[in-house]
């Protein structure tokens, strides 16, 4: 007997069924399968996308310190072309009594 012959509409034959069920095995191994890469190549992604946003903190932070250094720097610039003035128009001379307050010894020395 021929296969063609044994099946009738609607029934499948016993091989075909096995076929259809390592099929659908496959198919789900097979997903699987490609679930676990996806996983993988997210969390790799994630992974690389957390050390560049590192790599950013690190830029910023140094580029922070080098505007707070530029920014001292001009405001000490500015604080000595401040005094410089003040010496030349004779000003100086205000500040001079703080001068002579000793910062150590307590309060009977700063009375001398």
């Amino acid at each position: 007997m021929d296969a063609k012959e044994t099946s009738k509409p609607g029934h499948a034959l016993p091989n075909n069924e096995s076929l259809v069920g390592s099929s659908v095995l496959e198919d789900a191994q097979a997903l699987w399968s490609d679930l676990g890469k996806l996983a993988h190549d997210r969390f790799q992604l994630a992974a690389l996308e957390t050390q560049r946003a590192g790599e950013s903190l690190v830029s910023m932070i140094i580029a922070g310190v080098m505007v707070a250094l530029l920014l001292s720097i001009a405001w000490s610039g500015l604080l000595v072309a401040a005094v410089l003035s003040l010496v030349e128009h004779g000003l100086a001379e205000i500040g001079v009594g703080f001068a002579d307050i000793p910062l150590t010894g307590g309060p009977e020395q700063a009375e001398r």
